[in-house]
């Protein structure tokens, strides 16, 4: 008989530990998971932050990983959607110069407006390689960020390039 009661205690002990100890990790484990399948908000609940032991340690840390890796991928789609825009204009200058070549060319051959044609081409290709080297700057100052230079930016003379791109 004692050894029935030491096993029941030993039953309820290893419940309780387990209780105590390997729910709240199946609670994380399922919290990552959700993560993980793209719910960025998933988070732990109040109770596993609130705990005073290891897991409790390991939950408070949780939130911060999460809000780093969704403010990273918040950023990255962000920079994403203003590269396709810069990207994008440019090459609408490009098709609009072709075009217009295209058109001086079935018509009649004026050089000097062909010429001037090229030179924008040019001049927007380089915007576009210009804006591509950027971008890989970008990537490489967000990998080391310690060695981030600042650069102050002339407005007017950014607006009057902006403004002569688009007078074409």
């Amino acid at each position: 008989i004692y050894l029935i009661v030491l096993i029941l205690i030993m039953s309820l002990i290893s419940y309780v530990l387990s209780r105590h100890l390997v729910r709240p990790l199946f609670k994380l484990r399922r919290n990552l998971q959700d993560f993980a399948s793209g719910d960025l908000e998933a988070r732990p609940d109040k109770k596993a932050l609130s705990r005073g032991d290891e897991i409790g340690v390991l939950a408070q840390e949780y939130p911060n990983m999460a809000d780093k890796i969704q403010s990273l991928i918040e950023n990255s789609s962000q920079l994403l959607q203003d590269v396709s825009h810069e990207l994008r204009s440019p090459l609408a200058r490009l098709q609009i110069a072709s075009s217009l070549i295209q058109q001086k060319l079935d018509k009649d051959l004026d050089k000097k407006e062909i010429e001037k044609m090229l030179f924008r081409i040019d001049k927007e290709c380089g915007v576009l390689d210009d804006l591509i080297a950027e971008v890989l700057s970008y990537f490489r100052m967000q990998v080391n960020q310690d060695n981030a230079v600042k650069v102050k930016i002339d407005l007017r003379d950014l607006l009057k390039d902006l403004i002569s791109s688009v007078a074409y």
